[in-house]
């Protein structure tokens, strides 16, 4: 049971990402974006994945305490936070997209993955054994399967809907898979980049997972540092 608070908490993201959404900045974005993957650039693009930081939107900021609508309130915080307070150029669509819930198996032998956390509990890096050890595991080994839970990927969508669909529709698909470039870290790490993507298809993704040290306006002064450094 969705209590209201939650629910409150929710709509109130919800009006948040449609007030960025109805900016008429958010289709010039969108037309530029186009340009860059049409390889016909007018610019280079500057994004910063704050998905890959594991606490810009920290715990205690959040109010759901279902597992599931707590998820899907940490991601409408991390886009309004993001179109809030970093300047880049974030696309931030007028729906709200889920993907569908899916079901996918093993290889028919498990693979043992060993986590290394930091003090914050943040995963920093990881190993895994190999699920091959033996013949008898070599002839376990099978394709994968894959499925589609229709029934509780319309549950998810209906759920949602009855929360906040009058205010934010919500889509059903499939979610957008980045090739990051590996980022920038100073001034001079910068300028090489351009240096040596001279005359390139260029799009700016800053992917520094640890760098920020809690401090997020450090996004903002990095994309800053961009901007000042293609001219605009």
């Amino acid at each position: 049971m969705i209590g209201e608070k939650e629910v409150q908490s929710l709509r109130r993201l919800a009006s948040r990402w449609m007030e960025h959404a109805s900016n008429p900045a958010m289709a010039e974005r969108r037309r530029q974006w186009r340009a860059v993957k049409d390889l016909k650039p007018e610019k280079p693009m500057i994004l910063v994945e704050t998905c890959m930081l594991s606490d810009y939107i920290g715990a205690n900021e959040l109010i759901c305490e279902d597992p599931y609508v707590r998820n899907i309130e940490k991601s409408l915080y991390e886009i309004v936070r993001h179109a809030d307070e970093i300047g880049d150029d974030i696309v931030v669509d007028p729906w709200f997209r889920i993907p569908w819930a899916l079901e996918i198996s093993d290889y028919g032998v498990p693979i043992e993955a060993h986590h290394a956390l930091t003090t914050s509990g943040s995963d920093l890096v990881y190993s895994f054994n190999f699920g091959v050890q033996s013949e008898d595991d070599a002839r376990n080994l099978h394709l994968r399967t894959r499925g589609v839970d229709r029934r509780e990927s319309l549950r998810q969508k209906d759920l949602l809907e009855d929360i906040f669909g009058d205010i934010l529709p919500v889509r059903l698909g499939g979610w957008d898979h980045f090739d990051p470039d590996p980022g920038l870290g100073s001034p001079e790490k910068g300028r090489a980049g351009l240096s040596a993507a001279k005359n390139c298809s260029l799009e700016f993704c800053f992917r520094d997972i640890y760098t920020i040290d809690g401090d997020r306006s450090r996004l903002s002064q990095w994309v800053r540092m961009t901007r000042a450094m293609i001219g605009e």
